[in-house]
């Protein structure tokens, strides 16, 4: 009897999701275009795809009885007929390269045999052992704004430096809020792996030996010459709820005024071209320091309070602000003014 896995769809649709944010469109070999689907003789059942450089794994939240198996299915036509399903699918092992998958229609089977390829051209699967942690930071910028946070804790003696890939940020995984990061140390011949674990993901890739820019040279030292803006939870959720509604959304760096003055905190915006400035006041901020009126991009404002940075500390219009909360801080670079409000 050839062996058979069966998967609810509702299941697979979230593991295909973020496989497919590690399966390359523009891929060079056919079996990067694959999902390696496993069931251990203990009726674990695992997915998997990878692009060489990264490889994702998804762990079924139910053990399925059977003989262990492994085999290969092609991505775009399993993507396909999970998405129109909600019946549980099968995958069945017809031959070295045949495998079938079956779901339902209502009450009517709907059967597909796919042309697949032998499961030992899947590239290997690299194993990590954890290791002990003692603390770091963690940072990432994208060149005009910078999060940092230093409440982690690592063994590591030099910087990792993780691969930015859309299944990061895809909001699925970290979905559980615990996350586990391995690295082993690097060899002579060879960069470390990473790994990454979520609830019943694994992420693997490979490490790189290049080197990130000295992040904490751009942060502007804390001191009583700034001007500081500490916001209140009523400030917070106003400003959640204002900013995105104010006109210019749609201009080039999605622009906002940030005037402090007179011990007032205003939001100010205005579509281009426009005479008047629309104006939010913001209730529920405490404000320390000299009048300050400089630009951002509404997106990092809204980024950092939703983050639940609620203090900013300026320094001039031209100048880093820093957004932060504990040891929490995002660095964002303000937009050259444009003009008198």
């Amino acid at each position: 009897m050839n062996p058979t896995i069966e998967l609810p769809a509702a299941e697979l649709k979230t593991a295909l999701t973020g496989l497919g944010k590690v399966i390359s469109r523009h891929r060079t070999l056919p079996i990067l275009g694959h999902v390696r689907v496993t069931r251990t003789d203990h009726g674990v059942v695992t997915l998997q795809a990878t692009d060489l450089d990264v490889s994702a794994c998804y762990q079924a939240e139910a053990t399925a009885a059977g003989e262990p198996c492994d085999l290969l299915v092609p991505y775009e036509p399993f993507n396909k007929l999970v998405k129109g399903g909600k019946e549980p699918v099968q995958l069945t092992v017809e031959a070295k390269d045949k495998v079938r998958l079956k779901t339902f229609i209502g009450s009517s089977p709907m059967e597909q045999t796919l042309t697949t390829l032998p499961v030992d051209e899947f590239p290997p699967t690299v194993c990590l052992d954890p290791r002990s942690s003692d603390g770091h930071y963690i940072a990432g910028t994208d060149g005009r704004h910078l999060y940092a946070a230093n409440s982690f804790h690592f063994d590591f003696k030099a910087p990792v430096l993780i691969p930015d890939r859309a299944f990061l940020r895809w909001n699925k995984f970290l979905e559980s809020g615990t996350g586990l990061l391995t690295v082993p140390p690097a060899t002579k011949n060879e960069l470390p792996w990473l790994k990454l674990e979520s609830g019943p993901w694994t992420l693997l890739a490979k490490s790189t030996d290049a080197e990130f820019p000295n992040w904490k040279q751009a942060v502007p030292a804390s001191d009583s010459s700034l001007t500081a803006l500490r916001l209140a939870a009523n400030a917070v959720a106003t400003l959640l709820a204002g900013v995105p509604k104010l006109p210019g959304g749609d201009e080039y760096n999605r622009p906002v005024q940030l005037e402090i003055k007179a011990g007032r905190f205003t939001v100010l915006a205005r579509a281009k071209d426009a005479p008047d400035w629309t104006r939010l006041v913001i209730e529920g901020a405490t404000i320390t320091g000299k009048d300050i009126t400089l630009g951002v991009n509404r997106d990092y404002l809204l980024k950092a309070l939703r983050f639940g940075l609620t203090t900013a500390e300026f320094i001039d219009d031209l100048s880093p602000m820093v957004f932060s909360e504990g040891g929490r801080r995002l660095v964002v670079m303000p937009l050259r003014p444009d003009g008198a409000v």
